[in-house]
């Protein structure tokens, strides 16, 4: 395997800034307001959800650090929504993701734990109590009255496709027609973690290719990951300066490890391309090239 750690230090260096930043500005915060406090919750998220991409790279685990990448991919598109909404709309956004979304998926997890509390009789009273107290109406906030219409509306917007159509078009927002390209790799990396054919797909195309390809392949490979790791959360830290009402340029100590990050990425990806020439002269010149 390539030994790509210095990319992947960069990257953990980058992540570690914007963590202690982050922290820094948050002792100067009185009382939070609502969006910081979410924002806030999401980053430190975000950050963990990055550095255990890193972690499954380190180890030689790639298919999963593309999963969890799919993680982290969520849970940027979701910053983005609501750093970048107008200051009228927040509000909307905050309660539809901090309460009505909050009491569906209480809903959803005690209705599924009903279905897990059969499986178990008297002799597993502590395993069944588990499942049980899910379901108790204490453990299911139920404040809102919202019809199954509006809750779909509501599920739908927040999507991750929903998320990126509403970025795209800048719904109550400036428009970021940027944000369509993150649709791709994570389409891919669904279809690892649904574990579908596509996964299988890409797992024998790699599996066929020969030894010194195959090694470029997941150098690059793990590049790209690495790179989205540094791009979602440097892009994250940057929207939600305004809304965090942060003072001064916090983002400094981020440019350095960031730009490393690019550079090493792109030439892993450079080091790729010439094996892939002329499948790419083929299929999209004709067999010519450009």
């Amino acid at each position: 395997m390539t030994d790509d750690r210095e990319l992947r230090d960069a990257a953990w260096n980058l992540l570690i800034a914007q963590r202690n930043d982050l922290l820094v500005e948050v002792e100067g915060w009185a009382e939070p307001m609502p969006i910081q406090r979410v924002l806030l919750a999401l980053f430190q998220l975000l950050g963990d959800r990055g550095r255990g991409v890193l972690a499954l790279l380190n180890a030689g685990l790639d298919w999963d650090a593309e999963i969890v990448l799919r993680s982290l991919y969520e849970c940027a598109s979701k910053i983005m929504y609501l750093a970048t909404s107008s200051e009228s709309d927040r509000p909307r956004r905050i309660h539809e993701f901090e309460v009505i979304l909050a009491e569906a998926s209480d809903k959803r997890r005690s209705r599924k734990a009903a279905f897990a509390e059969a499986v178990f009789d008297d002799n597993f009273a502590t395993d069944r109590d588990v499942f049980r107290a899910l379901q108790h109406p204490d453990m299911v906030r139920n404040s809102e009255s919202v019809s199954k219409k509006e809750r779909q509306a509501i599920e739908g917007r927040w999507s991750f496709s929903g998320i990126i159509e509403q970025l795209a078009a800048g719904q109550n927002s400036d428009p970021l027609p940027e944000a369509t390209s993150l649709l791709h790799i994570y389409g891919m990396a669904s279809h690892l973690a649904h574990s579908d054919a596509g996964a299988l797909d890409m797992m024998e195309d790699r599996a066929r290719r020969g030894s010194e390809e195959r090694e470029l392949l997941e150098a690059a490979h793990r590049a790209r990951i690495i790179s989205d790791v540094a791009s979602l959360s440097f892009y994250c830290g940057l929207v939600m300066e305004a809304p965090l009402g942060v003072a001064g340029d916090w983002k400094k100590s981020w440019v350095a490890p960031y730009r490393k990050v690019i550079a090493l990425s792109a030439a892993a990806r450079d080091s790729f391309y010439p094996t892939q020439k002329e499948f790419y002269d083929q299929v999209l010149r004709g067999g010519q090239n450009p």
